[in-house]
């Protein structure tokens, strides 16, 4: 076969591996996007504190029957805690002979970040504890495991550092088991965390008994797919996708720009087009017209409201400064006020037991407002006592109670003229309408926490009153729109939905409302399409939670087979694509060795995704190929070099303890444990963006995984001088990585002293060889005996080997100045270092054997 008939087989079989390998891609996407649709599930999520026995929330795995047991049993569960939630019961055991042990979540007041559940045995708390994060909905696993025996208990979560403690517990009899409140037992009866719990399995004597995905939509039972047993929920929500993915609900073409009003009692939208009021019916999808023909032209400047106190729609007049009321088709004579609050961007508050329509804060004249009005007959100021509100418009604002209000956000600045600049604030006030006061709750505006998304239409503020819901996008109003949950008093952000699928940049008015029949968060928008304008409704239902992740069903259906089929064909079809490239590769070995002059094989190019590089200057690749390494703090950096330091050549990773002794030597342990598990939570979390680069446990140790198909230059760089102390086979590659740039500059820590001396060591040691067999073997390598030198001193100014090098490399070159100034140098930094002199003279160095010959 000739060098043209090979490289047609080869194309013709390329080719043909290609398009197979597209086809069970398709077929591997279109089986696991089946898969996610049919499973994608969150878990079941408790409701937390209550006010009475009525509101507690639990599940009961051992409602009908307890477990029982002789000689261990395992329980293991993926739970999330929310941000604000109080102490309550996670876990509760009980036995047959009323013996209990409790896992009890401590919210940890002093941290804003870390979190405590601790063991209560037999209704005494003890001292035993484990830490878990409270800033995060991302899933944690909870590991018990009791002793028949000896009745010893061990707790962990997320396979960090485990408490054990002696217990009454022994086998031979039943355990009844809950998360959160018991349904029937009043022995486990008590207050639950507000937390989500999903994966729930069990383990009787180390054979797999009981596993409950938590993947049911409804109902108040949940079935483990082992044995059949039946658990049973109370007051609990089922995370399915449509507590996060918006629903489209309808879409209507309005003429004009419209103003929207809800009535939060009965799911009615107003709409108001051109003067004509129509009411949406949100369960048919439908408008009813109202008034078709009047003399009030409802427009930018006139906003619709729905007054509790009245029952009827009412219309606010910003230009006129009055107030209209739609009662039997036909509106009020709207009431003139000479003295009005003529402003844009105003925030409109009703009191619900009075009546008493407020108006607060706006922007007129190139001047940002803070003023508070209220309209009777006629529109007087009002003087609110306690916290004064910046000047601004454009703030959020929502009803917390029937008598007051919260705000949120705004645009302005402290003295008020728009020519002093404008500022984007980010905190939170209580407007209280019946004791006319103002209270700032929070304020993140120039905090370094503050989150990064601009929170657009109006608020809605849950029953409990402990956290309120608004849209957002990024900061730049560039990206899509979400739905985001704000603490009230705990200050916390997150994101609870999906992005809403429309247009951002077209939205002109946004509105967010709670359908109380429905039981659902409802958004309507008013978009710019063409000449016309578009409201569309959204639904999501109650409460809104985004499932960190899609849950994880253990039985094989027909899609797993086929999922897991298609990956093997995937795995046969990448070997045949392998096997024929190396046969490739080697038929353009033999070919070149055929050929009269000698060229050098360039290095492999790396894929610009999915790469870690820590020699010189550090880069850390997303699977977008860009660079993430800036979002990790020094600390974090910090962990990462030293994890991959543990992990790579060899090195099976590092327990806790070693790395709280390397990072944070002189903290308190209890501090610096908590501040461990931060750090290592935030490292897990960035590198969720990179593939194939991952921070796991084993036997637990931590360690740095890094999958062979994605790029390291410091396991490169490992690899390539174990392969050079055995020949000089890849010294040219070895060569191009460490020349050029201080290799080790990332290992400057104290920890990093060892691994820093052994690699200049190695390097150098390396290097050497190879340079005397260049003298010794090609006496016209003197360029590359001159680089060597250059990298062996760039890591050890004062290496002897490197020194002579370069000396015999210069002198060959004919340039002695240049060879007597690096000497000069390095007996300088050498007298300085050690405070004597040098024991070499120039001619010595000279003298030396396996001298380069002159050129």
């Amino acid at each position: 076969m000739d060098s043209k008939q090979a490289k047609r087989f080869f194309g013709r079989t390329i080719s043909h591996v290609s398009a197979l390998l597209f086809v069970a891609l398709l077929l591997c996407f279109f089986s696991l996007e089946t898969k996610a649709d049919d499973g994608a599930v969150g878990g079941l999520r408790l409701k937390g504190a209550g006010r009475g026995i009525s509101e507690y929330s639990g599940l009961d795995l051992t409602f009908d029957v307890p477990v029982f047991f002789q000689n261990t049993l395992q329980l293991s569960a993926d739970l999330s805690f929310m941000p604000d939630s109080d102490m309550g019961y996670v876990l509760r055991l009980l036995s047959s002979d009323g013996q209990s042990l409790d896992a009890v979540y401590y919210p940890g007041y002093s941290s804003d970040s870390l979190a405590y559940l601790r063991l209560v045995l037999n209704r005494k708390s003890t001292e035993l504890s484990v830490p878990v994060n409270k800033n995060t909905s991302a899933w944690t696993t909870l590991e018990l495991s009791l002793d028949g025996n000896s009745g010893e208990l061990n707790l962990s979560v997320s396979g960090g550092e485990s408490v054990r403690m002696k217990t009454s517990f022994r086998g031979g009899g039943g355990v009844f088991m809950v998360f959160g409140s018991s349904v029937r037992e009043p022995r486990l009866m008590g207050e639950s965390s507000r937390m989500a719990v999903r994966n729930v399995s069990v383990f009787r004597d180390g054979e797999p008994s009981y596993y409950w995905p938590l993947s049911e939509m409804e109902g108040d039972l949940a079935l483990d797919t082992v044995a059949g047993k039946r658990a049973k929920t109370m007051n609990a929500d089922w995370l399915a996708p449509t507590h996060s993915v918006w629903r489209v609900g309808e879409r209507f073409r309005l003429p004009a720009q419209a103003s929207v009003a809800f009535d939060d009692e009965s799911g009615r939208v107003f709409v108001s087009e051109k003067g004509n009021i129509r009411m949406l019916e949100l369960e048919s999808g439908t408008f009813k017209s109202l008034i078709s023909k009047n003399d009030l032209n409802i427009v930018a400047e006139r906003r619709l409201f729905f007054s509790d106190e009245t029952g009827s729609v009412k219309v606010f007049d910003r230009r006129m400064g009055g107030v209209s009321e739609l009662k039997d088709r036909q509106w009020s004579r709207p009431t003139r006020a000479k003295s009005r609050p003529d402003f844009t961007g105003q925030n409109l508050m009703v009191d619900n037991v009075t009546g008493q329509l407020y108006l607060m804060n706006g922007y007129s004249e190139y001047q940002y407002r803070n003023s508070l009005y209220s309209f009777g007959h006629s529109w007087n100021k009002e003087n609110f006592e306690g916290d004064v509100v910046t000047p601004r418009h454009q703030a959020l604002s929502g009803r917390l109670t029937d008598r007051s209000y919260l705000l949120f956000s705004g645009i302005g600045n402290q003295q008020g003229p728009k020519e002093l600049g404008s500022t984007r604030y980010f905190d939170l006030y209580k407007v209280d309408l019946a004791q006319k006061g103002v209270r700032k709750l929070w304020d993140l505006t120039n905090s370094p926490d503050r989150p990064e998304f601009l929170p657009v239409g109006n608020l809605y503020a849950d029953k409990e009153g402990r956290r309120f819901y608004c849209l957002g996008t990024s900061e730049n109003g560039n990206g899509s729109l979400e739905l985001y949950e704000v603490g009230i008093d705990s200050s916390y952000v997150r994101t609870v939905s999906g992005a809403l699928p429309c247009p951002v940049r077209s939205v002109e008015r946004t509105g967010l409302y709670y359908n109380i029949e429905n039981k659902s968060l409802s958004a309507f928008l008013v978009y710019q399409d063409g000449q016309d304008r578009v409201l569309e409704s959204y639904t999501l239902a109650w409460p809104p939670g985004y499932p960190p992740e899609i849950a994880y069903n253990k039985d094989l259906s027909f899609q797993d087979i086929l999922a897991l089929a298609i990956i093997a064909l995937l795995g046969l079809s990448v070997t045949v694509v392998s096997v024929i490239w190396i046969f490739k590769l080697m038929y353009d070995h033999r070919r070149l060795r055929k050929a009269k002059n000698k060229v050098s094989v360039p290095l492999p190019v790396v894929d610009l995704r999915n790469s870690v590089k820590v020699l010189g200057e550090m880069s850390l690749l997303n699977r977008d190929g860009e660079d993430i390494s800036g979002k990790l703090t020094p600390k974090i950096r910090e962990l990462f070099l030293l994890l991959l330091c543990e992990s790579e050549g060899g090195g099976k990773g590092l327990a806790p303890q070693k790395i709280t002794d390397a990072l944070w030597p002189d903290s308190d342990q209890a501090k610096a444990k908590g501040t461990r598990s931060m750090a290592l939570r935030r490292l897990r979390t960035a590198l969720e963006e990179v593939d194939g680069v991952d921070v796991e446990i084993v036997q637990n140790r931590w360690r740095l995984s890094i999958q062979p198909e994605s790029y390291c230059d410091y396991r490169e760089l490992l690899a390539k001088l174990k392969r050079c102390e055995q020949g000089t086979k890849g010294m040219t590659e070895l060569l191009d990585l460490v020349y050029g740039t201080d290799i080790l500059e990332q290992f400057g820590y104290a920890w990093a002293e060892s691994q820093r001396s052994f690699l200049i060591g190695k390097i150098s040691n390396v290097l050497s060889v190879y340079a005397n067999r260049l003298i010794v073997e090609a006496p016209n390598s003197i360029p590359e005996v001159l680089k060597i030198s250059d990298i062996i001193l760039g890591l050890d100014s004062l290496d002897d080997r490197a020194l002579r090098f370069k000396i015999s490399a210069l002198r060959c070159f004919g340039n002695h100045s240049a060879a007597r100034s690096v000497y000069r140098r390095f007996v300088r930094e050498y007298m300085e270092l050690y405070g004597e002199k040098y024991p070499l003279e120039f001619s010595e160095i000279l003298g030396v054997e396996n001298e380069l010959p002159e050129a």
